[in-house]
């Protein structure tokens, strides 16, 4: 699980797999997932802060997440370039590739991560924004020489160009994709485009 944030979705994939490795760039996110998985827990407040950094409001609330939390997940501090083991049976990157500066050597590096035969899983809502992509690296904007339309059709292209095999229609254009040519995106003055629905391809390598 690249870019697992703090573990939602690996303890899901490890109710199904042996092992999960749930890795992230973030030491903050990392440290979270340890306690959750170590308390079985989460805590958290609601009010509001104050400028001292204070809630002011209701009392701590906390949640028993045991049932959720397994044992089979190592949480890590790492990206795409430092993974504890040089092969993986499947990769997954929920809501990731829109902030990946080039990716075109994201997947390139994660196709000789993944098995023969192994899955890539990406899910993402393709809000791209200039404070982390150069629009020049935007899906559907013709980046990596893919020709201009939806995002998720231009991910297609340059994932086969990479070797990825699609399964299925999933790994295809997803019908009724939105489009960054179309007002499914909305847009604001930062330089962004934001879209609420999240989509998921799946390849296999």
């Amino acid at each position: 699980d690249l870019g697992c944030s703090v573990g939602r979705l690996s303890h899901e994939l490890a109710r199904r797999a042996r092992v999960v490795v749930g890795a992230d760039s973030s030491e903050t996110q990392i440290r979270v997932a340890k306690a959750i998985q170590r308390h079985r827990c989460v805590s958290f407040r609601a009010g509001e802060a104050t400028v001292s950094g204070k809630y002011v409001g209701d009392a701590e609330i906390v949640v028993d997440v045991s049932s959720v939390v397994r044992n089979n997940v190592v949480f890590l501090v790492a990206d795409e370039q430092c993974l504890p083991f040089r092969l993986f049976d499947g990769i997954v990157c929920s809501a990731v590739i829109e902030r990946v500066p080039n990716l075109e050597a994201f997947l390139r590096t994660l196709r000789h991560r993944i098995h023969d035969g192994g899955l890539l899983l990406l899910s993402s809502p393709f809000d791209q924004d200039e404070r982390f992509v150069d629009r020049s690296n935007w899906l559907g904007y013709g980046a990596y020489g893919t020709e201009l339309g939806t995002a998720e059709e231009s991910l297609r292209r340059l994932a086969q160009r990479l070797g990825f095999r699609p399964i299925g229609g999933i790994g295809s254009v997803v019908e009724g994709g939105p489009s960054p040519h179309n007002d499914a995106y909305r847009r604001d003055p930062r330089g962004g485009t934001y879209n609420d629905r999240r989509k998921h391809l799946v390849w296999r390598g």
